[in-house]
């Protein structure tokens, strides 16, 4: 401490007037700044870089609509969350893409009750063997 002291009085020119204290002060700044310690290597570097990007949302498909939306989370297309209408996404649709819309989900339920209602199965189709 006292060599940096000696140092710095010997930096400044007799000419410029400080005193004591702003010379303590820049003394205590000088004292508490970060030194780095030596050169880190790309592959230190790379390696505590490694876990910093960007990862692929998980994505569930929506069980009224089909579409991919965040787990627990209301459906942007639909507007439904765990089965019941949370949102009502066609009031904030214009005119024409509410008809639009409104179609869509129309065929797509006509397409699940197609899928769940089967016809009854003939005697011979019930004895064959699968």
């Amino acid at each position: 401490m006292v060599l940096v002291k000696f140092i710095v009085l010997l930096l400044v020119s007799p000419s410029q007037d400080l005193s004591i204290h702003k010379l303590s002060v820049t003394l205590i700044t000088l004292k508490d700044m970060a030194i780095p310690r030596g050169k880190h290597t790309k592959a230190r570097r790379n390696n505590s870089r490694m876990h910093l990007f960007i990862k692929e949302p998980s994505l569930i498909p929506c069980s009224k609509c089909g579409a991919l939306k965040k787990p627990h989370i209301v459906c942007s297309s639909c507007g439904y969350y765990n089965k019941k209408e949370v949102i009502n996404v066609l009031e904030k649709l214009d005119k024409k893409d509410r008809k639009k819309k409104e179609k869509e989900m129309v065929e797509k339920e006509k397409k699940e009750v197609g899928k769940l209602e089967k016809k009854p199965m003939s005697w011979k189709e019930m004895s064959k063997k699968q």
